[in-house]
Parts: C-alpha cells; sequence; structure tokens
C-alpha cells in the first residue's frame, strides 16, 4: 500500500489505543524487527474480530512482543484467557510491564518455548486461535489445535501469502513450502470453511463447522 493512502487508511479507521501506540514506539525503539508489528488497522481488525466471537478462551502462537495479543484481548468475555506462546524468552522484558501497564497480567499469559512442545498442555475448548509463528510450521500448529478449537469458533492465520512468495513455483525455501502445505490443506479440509484474503501480507480466516 502506497504511503499517502496507508496515512489515509490509519486516520479514517478506529485510532490505536494509547497503550498499544506505547508498546508501537518501545518495539521499534529497542526489539529487532519492529516491521513485524502488525499495521494500526490489522490490529484493530484483530480487536474487531475478536468482538465478534466474544471468546473464552483465546491461544496465540507468536507472540512478538504482544501487539497483537493486546488486540485479540479486547474481545475476551468477563473472566476470559488468553494464551500466547513465543519461543523466544528474552522477550520477556518487553512483553511483561506492557501487559502490566495495559491492566492485561490477568488477562493474558505468556508461555515460552517451541509451540509444538508446549500445545499439548493447552486446554480446549478453544474459541478463537491467531497463527503468527514459524510459516514452515502452520499445518503442524493447525492439526495439533483444531481438534480443541470449537465448533464455530475462528482460526486466523497470518503472513500466508508470504511476500508473493507461495506464487513463484522457483522458491523452494522452508517457510514458502510450509505455507503452500497449509494454504492448500485448509483448501481441501472439509472440517472448516476458509477463505484467504490478500490483505497486508494475507491472512486466512476458517470457521470450524
Amino acid at each position: 500500500m502506497e504511503a499517502a493512502l496507508s496515512s489515509y487508511v490509519d486516520a479514517i479507521n478506529a485510532p490505536e489505543p494509547a497503550h498499544l501506540w506505547a508498546l508501537r514506539r518501545f518495539t521499534h525503539l529497542h526489539a529487532l524487527y519492529p516491521q513485524m508489528l502488525p499495521t494500526v488497522w490489522q490490529g484493530r481488525l484483530l480487536a474487531l474480530l475478536s468482538r465478534l466471537v466474544q471468546p473464552r478462551r483465546v491461544l496465540e502462537i507468536g507472540t512478538y512482543t504482544g501487539y497483537s495479543a493486546q488486540c485479540l484481548a479486547e474481545g475476551l468475555v468477563p473472566g476470559g484467557k488468553l494464551i500466547t506462546i513465543e519461543r523466544d524468552p528474552e522477550r520477556a522484558w518487553i512483553i511483561a510491564p506492557h501487559l502490566q501497564a495495559a491492566g492485561l497480567q490477568e488477562q493474558i499469559e505468556v508461555r515460552y518455548g517451541p509451540a509444538l512442545e508446549l500445545l499439548p498442555e493447552v486446554e480446549g475448548p478453544l474459541d478463537l486461535v491467531y497463527l503468527d509463528a514459524d510459516k514452515a510450521e502452520y499445518l503442524a500448529y493447525y492439526e495439533a489445535v483444531l481438534p480443541r478449537l470449537r465448533r464455530g469458533g475462528l482460526l486466523l492465520a497470518d503472513n500466508v501469502l508470504w511476500h508473493g512468495k507461495v506464487a513463484q513455483p522457483g522458491r523452494g525455501d522452508k517457510a514458502t513450502e510450509g505455507l503452500r502445505a497449509f494454504n492448500a490443506h485448509l483448501q481441501r479440509d472439509g472440517r472448516v470453511q476458509s477463505v484467504l484474503l490478500p490483505l497486508a501480507d494475507g491472512c486466512t480466516m476458517a470457521w470450524k463447522r
């Protein structure tokens, strides 16, 4: 999206909450790969989808600095819980104080370690799942969490177009191949109704039948 159009979209949409603005700024100043943050409109979309689902239990795979987790937590019902899995424990120094500052330390629980090792410990039923971690493992994540996603629950997966590489036959890196396998699997999986949206780097939404 062109810079001018991106600025217009940000201006016309709901403003970024102050605690998320602070986290965005801190991430850009102190974290590696700040481009991994969602845009403002992507964050507002996650919050809106969560409000539509009104989840009691949310699972996120791939925390980064906690921005998307805080967005998804906006839709939690009273007493609801969001579990987010982050591979790199060195990010805790950013995540924890910003959860505290946002007053979300009770609603959001961060678990550190490889997702595929930690997923068996995540209890269901889940109402909403968000995948934004190792792209090569998306299909494995999906198969691990789908049995615990309730009927009518929503699964979201980010970066499924992977900068357009999934449509380039010569691209054979693990992330691209993993996403191609994930995208193809969802297309034919009768357990869900899914759509791949060409928004930003691609977002898949899958509703469990």
